[in-house]
Parts: C-alpha cells; sequence; structure tokens
C-alpha cells in the first residue's frame, strides 16, 4: 500500500506515520510544501531507527505526484466525504492520501475526485482524529482486506508460550494424502514431515508389525524434529497392513503382484490393521503411546476382468492390500466390521481419543 501526506505540517505525526509505514510494509508519498525540514530534530526522534529503512519519496507538489503516478488509483481521506472507509474495495498497490494537519485536502483536489473521497465515521460537531490515527486506521483495513500481504499474522511470548502453542503442534509423519485429509476432516490442524524410517521387519505378526513400523516412523520424525524445534510438539506416526490367513500383504511391487493380492482377497473375507504411535514433547519431557486397530472386510468374488480393470485404473498401486475403499474398488466391498477409516489409513475417532484422554507413559 501507499501513503500520500498533502503538505504535512507537523513533524512528529510524519515521523509516527513513517514508522507506520515501515511496520506494514506500505510506502510513504510526501507532497511539499512541508511545514517543517525534513531533517528536524523532532521527525529524527520519531523515526530514529528505522526511517533509514523506510521507502519514501518526495514530490515539489501535487501536479508532480501526478506526473509521476498517471494510472494510480488514489483515495482521498477527508472529513467531508459522503462514505465510510469501509464501504470501497482497496487494491493493494492504490494510494490513500491526508491532508495538512490544519487544512485537509484542498477541496478543488476533493471535488475533482468525488467517488475516491472517503471519512472515518465520528461524532458531529467533533474536531477530526490525529492524523497518525487516521493514517492507520485506513491504512489497516485496506491491508486487511488484502490479506495482510507479507505481514506476520502471529506473535510469540519472549519468556512463555500461549496456551494454544504450549499445548502441542502437530506433526504427521507421512506424506499420505489420505491420511493428511482425515486429520484435516477432524479440525486437527497439523504439519507434514515425512517419515525417511527403515521400514523392513521380519516381524510377521500384523497387530506387532504395524505398531512396529509406527513407532519407527514417529521416532525418526521425533528426533529430527527436535533439532530444531525448541517448544512442545507431538508427532503421529502410522503403518496400515492388509492381512489374511496369516500372511501380510503391504503395497503391490507391481501390476502382477497386484494381481495375485487381489486374487487372494477375492470372495473372503480379511482384516486391515493400522498402527499408530504419538510421540510427544511436553516441557522437556519425553512420552510415547502406541497402538493398533483392527476392521474386517468382506470382499465379493472378483472376475479376472475386474481385477485386470481395477489395476490398470493405478487406484491400489500405493496402497496396501492392492486396492483403496475409497476408490472405485468399493463396488467390490460386501460389508466391514469396524472402523471405515483404518482401513483408509488412519483411525481417527480412536486418535483423536487418544491424543486428549490417553495416559502418557513417560520414557525419556
Amino acid at each position: 500500500m501507499n501513503i500520500i501526506l498533502h503538505e504535512p505540517r507537523i513533524p512528529f505525526n510524519t515521523g509516527n506515520i513513517g514508522r507506520t509505514c515501515v511496520d506494514s510494509g506500505s510506502s510513504l508519498h510526501l507532497i511539499e510544501p512541508f511545514g517543517f525540514i525534513l531533517s528536524d530534530k523532532n521527525l529524527k526522534r520519531a523515526g530514529m531507527d528505522y526511517w533509514d529503512r523506510l521507502d519514501v519519496t518526495r514530490y515539489m507538489n501535487y501536479e508532480d505526484f501526478c506526473e509521476k503516478h498517471p494510472d494510480a488509483t488514489i483515495w482521498y481521506a477527508t472529513t467531508k466525504a459522503h462514505k465510510s472507509y469501509s464501504e470501497v474495495k482497496f487494491g493493494v498497490n492504490d494510494f490513500i492520501m491526508f491532508g495538512r494537519e490544519d487544512a485537509g485536502i484542498p477541496e478543488k483536489i476533493l471535488v475533482d475526485n468525488e467517488e475516491h473521497c472517503i471519512r472515518i465515521p465520528m461524532l458531529p460537531n467533533e474536531r477530526s482524529l490525529n492524523l497518525c490515527n487516521s493514517v492507520a486506521i485506513v491504512l489497516y483495513e485496506a491491508l486487511r482486506q488484502n490479506g495482510f500481504p507479507g505481514l506476520e499474522a502471529k506473535g510469540k511470548l519472549h519468556e512463555l508460550e500461549w496456551k494454544e502453542e504450549a499445548a502441542q503442534k502437530i506433526i504427521l509423519a507421512s506424506g499420505s494424502p489420505r491420511r493428511t485429509e482425515l486429520l484435516n476432516s477432524i479440525g486437527l490442524e497439523h504439519i507434514v514431515v515425512a517419515s525417511q524410517a527403515d521400514e523392513a521387519s521380519e516381524e510377521t505378526d500384523p497387530q506387532k508389525l504395524v505398531q512396529i513400523l509406527s513407532e519407527r516412523k514417529a521416532e525418526e520424525v521425533f528426533e529430527r524434529v527436535g533439532k530444531s524445534e525448541e517448544g512442545n510438539y507431538t508427532v503421529i506416526g502410522a503403518d496400515t497392513v492388509v492381512a489374511k490367513d496369516g500372511v501380510v500383504f503391504g503395497k503391490p511391487k507391481d501390476s502382477e503382484d497386484a494381481k495375485r493380492i487381489l486374487s487372494t482377497l477375492s470372495n473372503g473375507e480379511h482384516q486391515v490393521f493400522t498402527g499408530v504411535s504419538i510421540c510427544s514433547r511436553i516441557d522437556g519431557k519425553k512420552y510415547r503411546n502406541t497402538f493398533y486397530e483392527k476392521t474386517v472386510v468382506h470382499v465379493r468374488e472378483l472376475s479376472e476382468s475386474e481385477m485386470n480393470d481395477y489395476i490398470a485404473s493405478g487406484e491400489g498401486m500405493d496402497k496396501a492390500g492392492a486396492y483403496g475403499i475409497q476408490t472405485s474398488f468399493m463396488k467390490f466391498i460386501s460389508s466391514i466390521e469396524g472402523d471405515y477409516f483404518n482401513i483408509v489409513g488412519l483411525p481417527v475417532s480412536r486418535l483423536y481419543s487418544e491424543l486428549n484422554n490417553y495416559t502418557q507413559s513417560d520414557i525419556g
């Protein structure tokens, strides 16, 4: 945004408006003549440690400004306007002009630009607001309308932490878009840091396997994030496998492997196991909780052409058991017993309860 001061008279006002411009990333345009010398000690005092960071331009007069900015969209702030500053739509590169403290913007300029004149609502028969306050009010409305471009939306305490920050920062140790969607669906704000843990294991018991792998994923990200993260945080690791008759099926290696898996699952029931590991650092202490969920899935008999068509679609090639229940494969599933979302990749109801109510075991 751009602020224009037309013939400002009081150096303290100009200095403080300059500070507002620096803090908001706005440019300041000063139209002469001024009521002070720009190097006046009062101006320096008001702008002492930030004036050198201010994007400021001087103009000989209003005509000089217009010649140098022929296509500028200018809003003229004046108590004489007919509409409020909150009624107009500001562009991110617009200019907002304010007049001298004792006279405002010349009426000739206002009449020539009537549709772009705006005012701050106030009680009748009262003196206008201080110029610094007026600039801040209108400028921040313009910035708000444009999403506060480039400005920090959140602040931090110096010695303590806000309760929200102290509670936990949630990190999902998985690059699975399905797990991210599930967390978003329950309103759990989080960031994604995909695990780099080794997923090789000799374990054949599916419920033990998913817990081992989910712990590895959570621990790897927990340790990696801890090297740079100073506050409290919680890492969620998860792993899902499909099992039938004691045989564990992960993601298919290729189309032939996918065909083998689907042939095995056809016309019968199998189990989906998802292990979840929660690793937290709270006030310097480490806590961990690991659990698993099992869902039973019944699949009707699949013809060879149905299997081939599904494999060709590619929908199940990145999923345990070579299928996704949320994909077109759903038409082959006759029933399930247990948590549907566990099949998708994350038992969100159990996870939500554990995050809020679980008894943490101190392991460090």
